[in-house]
């Protein structure tokens, strides 16, 4: 137990440090938005923090950080692509004005700190995955093509969206 507490702060360390920079991007952009950008990042960034410093990383471990890795490769590439020359997002504006003046300085903890602590939580069972002796077992194997189902549903889902998007749907209403 004694090497799991420095163990799991290391991947809160990880998460701020990654905020951090979306924090300095935001600054420059006047745009908080990239904070949904690298939420999925910080997470897998944790993962891998943890992986690199477990003295007894095994091959659960492995696979799981890079499954994770992989779907916050997806997921932050979608956002990226969706949120290219848009403006900032409608709830962000409304959060940017209801914390004036010096929102700028108060997003470091209100919005990036927060999602900081948040994406370290959520990571949490990358931890218990990086630490297991365990050998991969059925349920891994199961879970595993349980991840590739969803990252492809996931996958088809955004680019129905944004072929819907795209085509004027959405002045009409709700894609169904």
């Amino acid at each position: 137990m004694n090497t799991l507490l420095p163990l799991a702060l290391s991947g809160l360390t990880t998460t701020l440090a990654l905020m951090i920079v979306a924090w300095l991007i935001s600054l420059r952009r006047r745009n908080v938005a990239i904070v949904d950008v690298f939420w999925g990042i910080a997470i897998a960034g944790a993962g891998i923090t943890w992986l690199w410093n477990s003295p007894v990383a095994g091959t659960r471990g492995v696979l799981v950080v890079l499954l994770a890795t992989v779907w916050a490769a997806r997921l932050a590439a979608h956002l990226l692509w969706r949120s290219h020359g848009q403006s900032e997002d409608r709830r962000y504006r409304e959060f940017r004005a209801r914390n004036q003046p010096h929102f700028g300085l108060k997003s470091l903890y209100l919005v990036f700190g927060l999602q900081a602590v948040l994406a370290w939580l959520v990571a949490m069972p990358l931890l218990g995955a990086v630490v297991s002796t365990a050998p991969i077992g059925s349920l891994d194997r199961f879970g595993t093509l349980m991840w590739a189902f969803g990252l492809v549903f996931e996958s088809v889902a955004d680019w129905q969206l944004a072929r819907f998007q795209q085509g004027g749907g959405a002045a009409r209403g709700v894609m169904d």
